[in-house]
């Protein structure tokens, strides 16, 4: 088990077991992540991208705070579920309930939410620009619905409304504010206050990830169309939403009816998938943009993925394609399932290993090198199935255990690392397949990669804890 000194940080050097022989061990750096409250009852939770700044709503029978790395924020009657989130440069927001009225809170400063606050179940509510200069919500007066659009710093706002109804407003990558709106039986989407063409109905917006781009449908009379950069698509089926590339260069969606082939759109450019097929699929493209992937049905309702206009072997069915792609070489994987029902993994290079069904749980991922590929699955030990990750095909969880958290990659190289279980309470860090990390405390995220080697937090002692282990 990890030692610590009493200080809120402190870097342990451990022992760790490998082929059976204790060795010398890399670094551990821990770092307190504030305490629960005794006593408290906890709901909501969020947490950074890198672990390190954890939010706990926590109540007692004074109310209820949000508690983020420890420190206390304003105590209100209730926070309001689904609105605790923080931006991806780690600003905190949320909406509480003092009485009658809410107030918005972004890293701790109160926003006063004049009149009834409207907070959908679903909505991306606060929406918070990434800096937290901006926050914007939705209000209610005897006309409407309004969108308020504040300014942090300066304790002002600007009301753009009244409308019927209101979704999804948030801020995007440029700064830009959007939602989509309803007036008069009319639906339109709305950027920066500035409304676009009106439809009978209009659905929720892809947005590029730079956040200048956007896709949406659209529905007049009996006819539904896209709408990309404003520009309208040809008539379309069931489809689901745009998708568009990391660099925001391409797009791609699909479109399925029951009379016709599968329609896939790559940047304008049509494709018919196999006739008979009646099936749609998301575009997938890989992380540079360069290759894209879907799925393609044949009249036997066999799927398969088409690589760059390449179609593979037919299957009963596949699904989760991970690209990796580099100096303009392409490799990819995907899950895909046998006729006798058993999932297996289909590279584009290497082996092709099969394991017990398990669809929840595969986290396909390749390495940062491209010389690895890790995914999970459940593999059966005489009547029990149990998680199990895999490196290459060749399962890293020890025997005795069983995988609680995906495998990821370093980085840099291949080094994998996943968390496992041993009966009810102890947990290790598993480095590759022969190096174990003996962890104190309840594990309450997976694990992920670092500049300097994983990282998870654990609760220990009514304390959460960031665990980082650091190779030399």
């Amino acid at each position: 088990m990890i030692a610590m000194r009493n200080q809120d940080i402190a870097t342990v050097v451990l022992g760790f077991w490998v082929c059976g022989s204790a060795v010398a061990a890399p670094a551990v750096v821990e770092e307190s992540l504030g305490r629960i409250p005794e006593g408290a009852r906890l709901n909501l939770r969020t947490k950074t991208t890198d672990f390190k700044r954890y939010a706990q709503v926590a109540c007692v029978p004074a109310g209820c705070a949000v508690h983020v790395n420890g420190v206390s924020g304003p105590t209100f009657d209730s926070i309001v579920p689904n609105t605790l989130r923080f931006t991806a440069k780690g600003v905190v927001a949320y909406v509480g309930k003092r009485g009658d009225g809410s107030v918005m809170v972004v890293d701790n400063k109160e926003v006063l939410l004049p009149g009834a606050v409207d907070v959908p179940r679903f909505a991306i509510n606060p929406g918070v620009s990434e800096d937290g200069q901006k926050a914007i919500a939705v209000t209610l007066s005897d006309a409407g619905k309004h969108v308020r659009v504040f300014d942090v710093a300066a304790g002002s706002y600007k009301d753009y409304g009244p409308y019927a109804e209101v979704y999804q407003p948030q801020f995007v990558a440029d700064g830009r504010f959007v939602y989509e709106a309803k007036r008069d039986g009319q639906s339109f989407l709305v950027v920066d206050g500035v409304e676009g063409p009106h439809y009978e109905k209009v659905g929720l917006a892809s947005i590029s990830p730079n956040g200048k781009r956007f896709a949406y449908a659209v529905v007049s009379g009996d006819v539904s169309r896209y709408s990309i950069d404003g520009v309208l698509s040809d008539p379309i089926g069931v489809a689901p939403p745009v998708v568009f590339s990391a660099d925001s260069k391409r797009y791609g969606y699909s479109s399925a009816t029951p009379d016709s082939p599968t329609k896939y759109v790559v940047d304008g450019n049509v494709t018919l998938g196999p006739s008979g097929g009646t099936v749609s699929s998301p575009i997938v493209f890989s992380a540079d943009g360069k290759h894209v992937g879907y799925v393609v049905v044949n009249d036997k309702d066999q799927q398969a993925y088409s690589i760059d206009g390449v179609v593979g072997p037919y299957f009963p069915k596949v699904l989760d394609l991970t690209f990796w792609s580099k100096d303009g070489q392409s490799k990819y994987a995907y899950i895909r399932v046998s006729a006798a029902g058993k999932p297996g993994v289909t590279y584009s290079k290497g082996r092709t290993p099969n394991f017990e069904p398990h669809t929840d749980e595969q986290a396909l991922a390749w390495s940062a090198d491209g010389k690895s590929f890790a995914y999970m699955g459940a593999v059966k030990s005489g009547k029990q199935v149990n998680l199990a990750a895999f490196v290459d095909g060749k399962r890293v969880t020890p025997v005795a255990y069983m995988a609680i958290s995906p495998p990821v990659f370093a980085s840099t190289g291949h080094q994998s690392a996943h968390i496992a279980r041993a009966g009810e309470e102890t947990f290790a860090l598993i480095i590759d397949s022969k190096k174990r990390l003996a962890i104190s405390g309840m594990p309450v995220t997976p694990v992920i990669a670092t500049a300097e080697g994983f990282a998870f937090v654990v609760e220990r002692n009514g304390e959460r804890r960031r665990i980082e282990w650091r190779p030399k």
